[in-house]
């Protein structure tokens, strides 16, 4: 969801599934490690894919599926939202009112986004 350079994705369905707003999701590193949010804080520590793993994505602008092109919002277990901070592949976490990350395919075509 996020860079598909920077961060690989899966869904918590079995399968490969078109994405869609509320979908629970996984997000590990290139060292093959979930993003895991704790506290205030999200980093790359395990390849688990268990409660404090798991993130929600949400259209930006109505429901339906995420495609290409989109603008999400990525929470936590915890409910704050995911930040990448400015100029590097950092992630942090934001309280409150959350950044719109764009969503597209690594190949730069279009069309919904699989997990």
């Amino acid at each position: 969801v996020v860079a598909a350079a920077l961060f690989g994705l899966a869904s918590a369905a079995a399968g490969p599934l078109p994405l869609t707003s509320g979908s629970r999701i996984y997000l590990w590193s290139y060292q093959n490690r979930t993003i895991d949010v704790d506290r205030d804080v999200a980093r790359a520590r395990w390849a688990l894919r268990d409660e404090w793993q798991s993130l929600s994505v949400e259209k930006a602008v109505g429901g339906g599926p995420i495609s290409s092109g989109d603008d999400v919002y990525i929470r936590g277990h915890t409910g704050d939202c995911l930040q990448q901070q400015p100029g590097s592949a950092a992630i942090g976490v934001w309280p409150g009112a959350c950044p719109a990350w764009r969503v597209t395919h690594a190949d730069g075509g279009g069309g919904p986004i699989f997990s």
